[in-house]
């Protein structure tokens, strides 16, 4: 089951049955059942259902509130209220509950839509990695691709500053920057190192 949480703290499930499907084509017009079906009536030639939920974050979370309706119906929750419950973090997490509940649903069913939708989610995930790669890198005050200074030389203010002054924000924490050091063993009785020379 996939779950994600509102700005709120409220929890919500998503999950498919045949029945779901059907109440959010009569919802939406949208036919799950048709993600890699290309184009519309309207407009045959246009891209898959499943491209189109990759670039329409607006049409993503219309099926994910569509999906979790009726616990909306039991929360009083009105579709504008559960749309102010979504700041960024929150639909974030909304719309890889809604991939994850697809995948879900078509694997025993249809396991080429459900592998189409797994690529999806992998990508999301390198993203992620990358993104945060990148922000542990800046906070340490270097980049994948920057060379070390040459001896003498005097770092820039940029990075001095940089390193003076790492980003803050809710939650987040300092980065390990200092390098790993090789781990010694000691030998029993006489509390030295053993360095690995024999005597």
């Amino acid at each position: 089951m996939a779950r994600f949480t509102d700005n709120q703290g409220r929890q919500w499930l998503v999950e498919f049955t045949i029945g779901d499907i059907r109440r959010i084509a009569r919802r939406t017009g949208i036919d799950l059942m048709g993600l890699l079906d290309k184009g519309t009536l309207q407009t045959p030639d246009g891209p898959r259902l499943l491209d189109r939920l990759q670039t329409d974050l607006s049409l993503v979370i219309d099926l994910v509130f569509a999906a979790v309706e009726p616990q909306a119906v039991e929360r009083n929750l009105s579709d504008e209220d559960f749309g102010r419950s979504l700041d960024g973090a929150a639909a974030g997490a909304a719309e890889t509950a809604l991939w994850e509940a697809v995948a879900n649903f078509f694997q025993p069913l249809r396991p080429e839509m459900a592998a189409a939708v797994q690529q999806i989610l992998a990508m999301r995930n390198l993203t992620v990695a990358v993104l945060a790669l990148a922000i542990t890198l800046k906070a340490c005050g270097g980049s994948a691709g920057e060379r070390p200074a040459p001896a003498g030389s005097t770092p820039s203010a940029s990075a001095s500053a940089s390193l003076s002054s790492p980003p803050k924000g809710r939650g987040s924490r300092t980065p390990n920057c200092s390098p790993s050091r090789p781990a010694t063993s000691a030998t029993p009785g006489n509390g030295h190192a053993r360095t690995g020379r024999r005597k």
